[in-house]
């Protein structure tokens, strides 16, 4: 029988790590991280060292988080279509030299998605479904902040953002197993690929557009 069923996933995204080496000369950081005016008026000692020329030393991106509520509906035998909204938080850190020091910001973007996926069922039972899933995802910058260390005790923070959605298309083979009438725990080992919305920001979509990601959650049947 159809039924709908709405779907808790917590989602952790495996492709973190460091890119180092050179990345040219930067004569502001205004460009990469969005609006930061307050930085080019020259009042304070940061904004002089950020308008020296600023080489990128290293790149880290800390592994993504990713949370959302999703709504699974199946249209006929062994399909279904699924539709909701994700959370997610991405986390870097950019390490810079000039003539005159070395300085850190650490950058944090927090984006709304909407992702939107089909499903087929390979395999089920009473208790067990195995299918595959694949689907695409747009997503929205709402909030990111980059904040400046200057010799590990001056600070500045500055907003980050961002009029472009971000786009992405994923797949993945889940495994499904119902713990109580009504209540199912489900795993999804996939595949995501987010494409260049050619943006100023850097981060790890950028960097690393393939990603392996796992998610876990539970299933509610709301109908039968």
């Amino acid at each position: 029988k159809n039924h709908s069923t709405v779907s808790l996933v917590a989602s952790i995204n495996g492709s973190s790590g460091s890119m180092s080496g050179s990345q040219g000369i930067m004569l502001a950081m205004a460009e990469p991280y969005g609006e930061s005016a307050n930085l080019m008026d020259g009042r304070t000692l940061a904004s002089r060292l950020v308008e020296t020329n600023a080489v990128q030393k290293s790149v880290n991106h800390h592994q993504p988080i990713k949370v959302g509520l999703s709504l699974r509906y199946p249209i006929c035998f062994r399909w279904s279509l699924t539709a909701g909204i994700t959370y997610s938080k991405l986390m870097s850190d950019f390490e810079y030299y000039n003539n005159v020091s070395e300085y850190t910001t650490k950058q944090s973007l927090h984006y709304i998605g909407i992702p939107v996926a089909a499903s087929y069922s390979i395999f089920f039972n009473k208790n067990i479904n195995i299918y595959v899933t694949g689907g695409f995802a747009m997503e929205k910058l709402v909030s990111g902040k980059a904040v400046n260390v200057y010799d590990n005790s001056t600070t500045e923070s500055n907003s980050v953002k961002e009029s472009r959605p971000q786009f992405s298309v994923n797949s993945a083979i889940g495994a499904e197993y119902l713990i109580t009438n009504g209540i199912s725990a489900f795993a999804e080992p996939g595949f995501s690929y987010y494409f260049d919305n050619e943006s100023s920001i850097t981060n790890i979509y950028k960097d690393r557009p393939a990603n392996i990601s796992f998610n876990f959650g539970l299933r509610f049947n709301l109908a039968k």
